[in-house]
Order: structure tokens, then C-alpha cells, then sequence
């Protein structure tokens, strides 16, 4: 089966995607190398060895697919929080900050 170019939209989607899959990419110069090596296939019969980009674009490949899907993001439940909440208490002072090199 011969290679084709990845659509724009596909490379798109593949770039945007968390983790994005390089592969899409890297199947772009394993074309020439597949056409190639199914002309030689049908001319002379004899199939050569794949190519050094097939090889990597299939190894990014396999790679991807084995890479754990990152987690989903977490989906606060209970009751919101009001502004009270959120601030602390008047009782508990903040410490002013430091200066570096402070002049007196």
C-alpha cells in the first residue's frame, strides 16, 4: 500500500492534539522512499528494506500509541466556595517582604 501526504487538516489536528503525535509529520518525507520502493517492487520483483524515515515515522508511531493519555482535568464537585472562604481569616497577618538592600 502506497503512502499518500497527510492532509492539512489531519497534521492540524494531529499538532493540536495533548501530547501531539510527531509521526504525522514524519510520515511527510517517507513518501518519496515508499514510491520508491514500490516502483523498484514492480519492475524488478525484488522488495527492498524500508527506509531510514519509514522506520522512524513507524517507530513515532508505535511510540504514540503506547504513551499514556494525560488525566482529566479534575471537575469540582460539592458546594462553591464563597469570598470568605477563599481569604484568610483578619486575624492572620502576612509578613511584609523582605528587601533585598534595603537603605535606612
Amino acid at each position: 500500500m502506497a503512502q499518500q501526504i497527510p492532509r492539512p487538516e489531519e497534521v492540524v489536528s494531529a499538532l493540536a492534539s495533548i501530547p501531539p503525535r510527531l509521526s504525522v509529520l514524519a510520515r511527510i518525507p517517507a513518501v518519496p522512499e515508499d514510491m520508491f520502493e514500490s516502483a523498484v517492487k514492480s519492475a524488478t520483483g525484488v522488495e527492498l528494506p524500508p527506509g531510514p524515515n519509514k522506520v522512524l515515522a513507524e517507530m513515532m508511531e508505535r511510540f504514540e500509541v503506547q504513551m499514556p493519555a494525560p488525566p482529566a482535568p479534575q471537575v469540582a464537585t460539592g458546594r462553591p466556595r464563597t469570598a470568605s472562604e477563599l481569604t484568610p481569616p483578619p486575624s492572620v497577618e502576612t509578613p511584609a517582604p523582605r528587601r533585598r538592600f534595603e537603605l535606612t
